[in-house]
């Protein structure tokens, strides 16, 4: 028997493709008899069948895609990375590959390697932006900066070292109370979170809110000596940037 909808042989009482009737059914809201073939029964509008949840991976196809096809556009462009020993700038763990692929730079001259891993991609594009920050090349770090964004959306549910990557290039991109927000979901767990805020902090700098700033800076220098030795993951891959943060943060509060 022939689906009466997309024409896939069946034998059942629905198209094992689209999953329309293969033959007269009652609603399964009123009951009412529908005929083979129906989307919507004509006495309560209620749909015939259920439709297959296939949105999701389709836009995730869908972004995947874009973010593969301007990767490869900047690749053609000629663009070269470079060193990403930065100083105090925050720059997430190299991955198995390095942050350019294999050796860590790209020797044909490109953007960061395209992972699988959307997480991957978040942390090579967010290094990438933070080296071009420090090298004060702000087109270029603009340029990766809503790609980065997409990428760490992707790799949702992030760890806090995530969402703390995801705090600075909101703020970098003038996001700010975006950027907040982002601190606090860290901040909801753990009050005392150093980079979280100091990212709020910094944050509401750039947004001109000093008296903001004060509170974030406060509670930073308050949690200061106890919170630096615990051994959260992102303490230890950031841990060089905490007296840098120490020092803004006492530039503002004094003391």
């Amino acid at each position: 028997m022939k689906c009466p909808v997309c024409t896939t042989e069946s034998e059942g009482r629905f198209c094992p493709e689209c999953g329309a009737a293969m033959k007269d059914v009652g609603c399964r809201s009123c009951s009412a008899p529908l005929v083979a073939g129906a989307r919507y029964c004509t006495q309560c509008g209620q749909a015939a069948f259920a439709s297959q949840p296939r949105l999701p991976w389709i836009v995730a196809g869908i972004a995947m895609t874009a973010l593969a096809a301007v990767m490869i556009m900047f690749v053609a462009r000629g663009e070269r990375g470079g060193d990403f020993n930065v100083g105090a700038m925050p720059t997430a763990p190299a991955t198995e590959a390095g942050p350019f692929g294999d050796g860590g730079a790209d020797p044909a001259g490109g953007a960061p390697a395209l992972s699988a891993d959307p997480r991957v991609n978040a942390d090579r594009l967010f290094n990438r932006i933070m080296q071009e920050r420090a090298n004060g090349n702000t087109q270029q770090a603009q340029f990766f900066l809503p790609m980065a964004l997409d990428a760490y959306g992707m790799a949702e549910p992030l760890d806090d070292d995530g969402i703390y990557h995801m705090a600075l290039l909101q703020s970098a991109g003038g996001q700010y109370d975006e950027a907040v927000r982002s601190a606090e979901r860290i901040l909801e767990n753990n009050p005392a979170h150093l980079l979280a805020l100091a990212a709020a902090g910094e944050a509401m700098v750039a947004a001109g809110d000093t008296a903001r700033a004060r509170e974030y800076y406060s509670r930073f220098l308050d949690a200061y000596d106890v919170e630096k030795e615990k051994v959260y993951p992102e303490y230890l891959d950031h841990g060089s940037i905490l007296p840098e943060y120490q020092e803004q943060a006492r530039a503002l509060v004094g003391g």
